[in-house]
């Protein structure tokens, strides 16, 4: 409590924005990228359907795998049903 009494309200003020700042930095180094990478998947999957380069059937399966995996993800299902045929 000496460390709050000696900054003073404003001095806890600016640590506590400063704090936040760091956070949110922090939280959107780390998330934005991932987020970026679902939008991209789903975005290689519907060109690869739209412009039947290898026709994908949506499925709950295929959601789960891009969510996780992203790009990588959708060309392993292109890969996968460009095999199979």
């Amino acid at each position: 409590m000496e460390i709050l009494s000696a900054l003073g309200l404003w001095g806890v003020l600016i640590a506590a924005a400063v704090i936040v700042i760091l956070v949110v930095k922090l939280i959107g180094c780390a998330v934005m990228p991932f987020i970026s990478n679902i939008i991209a998947g789903g975005a290689l999957y519907w060109l690869l359907d739209a412009f039947s380069i290898v026709k994908m059937h949506w499925s709950v399966t295929d959601a789960l795998i891009i969510a996780v995996f992203g790009v990588p993800g959708t060309v392993v299902l292109a890969l996968y049903r460009f095999s199979a045929g």
